[in-house]
């Protein structure tokens, strides 16, 4: 009976060190300093925030349709516009993953009011985008109180998006005759 309890106590302490030794061994991936992409937290808003993502989401979608029509002269607009949205968001936002969301959204509405070409608004749109996704991946029914679809491109493997009443047209596309031949919406429930 002694040597039982003393082999099951092993065995315990084995399995623990096991454990704790396997833990302290895993890799962690950060995105960029300070940005931990690989954990499984969602980004989560306080309802305040919401106001400002919502104004984003508006002038969003502007730019999504001034991208399509390649009308580039309201896009320095539409940045200035997203950038006050993101730096309240980030004012309201103390810390965390929806801090981080809006100070890159700010940062590439910099980038996109700085930019001159249309090109320069496609990868800033693309940019704006990939920030966004990780929240309606994260709160899918937001997309549906917002009235947007998200999409995915397989010719780019760009994501954007659009209103959902519209049909899905990708902002990608190089040149006017050029088109997205594999769009596919992204559904989540």
């Amino acid at each position: 009976m002694l040597k039982t309890r003393i082999w099951k106590k092993q065995m315990i302490a084995i399995l623990f060190w096991a454990c704790c030794t396997f833990l302290s061994h895993t890799k962690c991936i950060f995105a960029h300093e300070g940005h931990d992409h690989g954990s499984n937290t969602p980004i989560a808003i306080k309802k305040s925030t919401v106001a400002h993502l919502q104004s984003i989401l508006e002038s969003y979608k502007s730019l999504y349709k001034k991208v399509l029509e390649q009308d580039i002269q309201r896009i320095p607009l539409l940045a200035q516009n997203i950038m006050d949205a993101a730096q309240s968001g980030v004012q309201t936002e103390k810390k965390g993953e929806g801090r981080y969301m809006m100070e890159h959204i700010f940062q590439h509405a910099i980038s996109l009011k700085k930019g001159e070409t249309l090109e320069n608004a496609k990868e800033s749109l693309g940019l704006i985008s990939s920030e966004l996704f990780p929240f309606f991946i994260a709160w899918p029914m937001q997309l549906k109180e917002n009235k947007l679809r998200l999409y995915h491109c397989k010719n780019d493997e760009k994501y954007w998006f659009q209103a959902e009443n519209s049909a899905p047209n990708c902002p990608y596309a190089h040149g006017e005759l050029s088109t997205c031949t594999i769009i596919e919406e992204v559904a989540y429930k």
